[in-house]
């Protein structure tokens, strides 16, 4: 019995690392190396000495305040998209760009400051590690001649392989960046705000052209919808402290939402069903008493809605998508079978489709559904390695709901769990957690980084947790 207390605690402190001095320069040196190879080749991009400029400035402010870099990158990579004249970075976006600084300025932080690095040591933040560094060998093994035709181009499979880590990199970070409740107040309030601004211009056509600017188009994906219904419905169903104009607003959001989704857009399933499902979870968990009502509603009014001619039209809308999706199945299967465990390497499958005819046309296509992708691309593994960060991530959730105190942070649990419902449930419709470079793209990073920010407050609760014993 002692034992397993002693493991309990275990999981609840950071894993720390004492640097030597010598470690300390090897890595801040490392640090400053990147830092001159990269300004070095930005140097020639027009733009890049305001650009670098700005970056430095933004450095020293994070360096002072780790809230400021969370902040301005939920605004850059929601709002701001990379200059065109930027040729050789055109591949990435400007949201990449700084995560990959505020990352570049934690691991400077931990190493030249606070000379330890400090990562919290749990299931859920190994989960993540192992998933990245599955990745890593489906990459390598992806530059195996696993079919008698070219793979992606390198640069290619490493934007996909970046996919992949930086969406797990952006939950560490916000984890451990995150060091008080009011600034996750603070971010959520940033990311509902921007929301019900972009959701009030679109229903309300005056201002539309406005609202059409505020957001770049790839921000406007599943993920987006999901998340901000999820944190809106959460904070509205379980936050007794809410102040009554703020609850009214966030309903209004949430109705407003529902209008777009349900009634302008019925016919795009990728974006009514995930916040559907998220929403469903959150009543489904915060009111249990109700639950054989509300299914019996929800069997109803699925009933009516399929026997109208409005559900009879978006059946008949998604037909040919059900057909090709079937028969993409069975070539991606096939493919598959090359190498079950890791895959045949970030983005390679879809130079491999054109050796099996789709519906009698041999034409390079992506499966249009994210289980089936992380399986061709770092397989079996990657999967089930992805499986397991998703349960740890229940439990984590689960048990400090139980813990909190707060009812903002309850609420906010809540809506992670309604979030990562929706956004599983997304995974079938399309590529909108982990964006397939042949389909949403790198560019759709904009939209599935929003699940991670907000997936990684989970990791920050329970760090703070451990460190103050339970403040919520």
């Amino acid at each position: 019995m002692a034992n397993r207390t002693a493991s309990l605690n275990d999981r609840k402190v950071q894993m720390t690392v004492n640097l030597t001095a010598k470690a300390r320069g090897w890595l801040i040196g490392s640090v400053l190396l990147f830092s001159f190879v990269a300004a070095f080749f930005a140097w020639s991009e027009p733009y890049a000495a305001p650009v670098l400029l700005a970056a430095a400035v933004f450095t020293f402010f994070v360096i002072r305040n780790s809230e400021i870099g969370l902040f301005g990158f939920v605004i850059v990579f929601l709002m701001i998209p990379l200059p065109s004249s930027f040729g050789s970075l055109q591949s990435l976006t400007a949201g990449i760009l700084v995560l990959i600084l505020l990352i570049g300025i934690w691991i400077f932080k931990m190493v030249a400051i606070q000379r330890r690095i400090e990562i919290q040591a749990t299931r859920l933040v190994r989960s993540m590690f192992v998933f990245a560094a599955v990745s890593g060998l489906a990459y390598l093994a992806g530059f195996l001649p696993w079919l008698p035709i070219e793979a992606a181009p390198a640069d290619v499979q490493l934007g996909a392989l970046g996919i992949f880590i930086l969406s797990m990199a952006i939950a560490l970070l916000v984890g451990h960046q995150i060091d008080r409740e009011s600034s996750l107040k603070r971010l959520v309030a940033l990311f509902l705000i921007i929301g019900s601004i972009f959701m009030v211009g679109t229903v309300i056509s005056p201002i539309a052209g406005i609202a059409d600017r505020l957001l770049l188009p790839h921000a406007r994906g599943s993920m987006f919808f999901t998340w901000l219904l999820a944190l809106a419905f959460g904070q509205v169903m379980l936050n007794t402290d809410l102040d009554r104009k703020l609850r009214a607003g966030l309903m209004i959001v949430g109705l407003l939402s529902s209008y777009l989704l349900f009634i302008l857009k019925l016919d795009w399933v990728s974006g009514w069903l995930p916040a559907l499902t998220a929403v469903a979870t959150i009543i489904w968990i915060a009111q249990p008493r109700w639950r054989i009502l509300y299914l019996m509603a929800g069997a109803i009014v699925t009933f009516l809605i399929f026997q109208s001619t409005l559900g009879q039209s978006l059946i008949y809308q998604n037909e040919y998508s059900l057909l090709t999706r079937s028969a993409a199945y069975d070539i991606m299967f096939e493919i598959i079978k090359v190498n079950p465990i890791l895959g045949l390497g970030p983005a390679n499958y879809y130079h491999y489709t054109p050796l099996f005819p789709i519906l009698g046309w041999y034409v390079s296509f992506n499966s249009h559904n994210q289980y089936v992708d992380i399986i061709a691309q770092i397989g079996l593994l990657g999967l089930g390695v992805f499986i397991w960060f998703c349960v740890e991530h229940v439990i984590t959730n689960w048990r400090l709901q139980k813990q909190a105190h707060s009812p903002f942070v309850r609420a906010y649990l809540l809506s992670c769990l309604g979030g990562m419902a929706g956004m599983l449930v997304s995974g079938f419709l399309g590529d909108w957690f982990f964006p397939f470079v042949y389909n949403i793209g790198v560019n759709g990073t904009a939209g599935s980084f929003v699940a991670w920010v907000f997936l990684g407050g989970v990791i920050a609760i329970e760090r703070i947790g451990a460190q103050e014993k339970n403040p919520f």
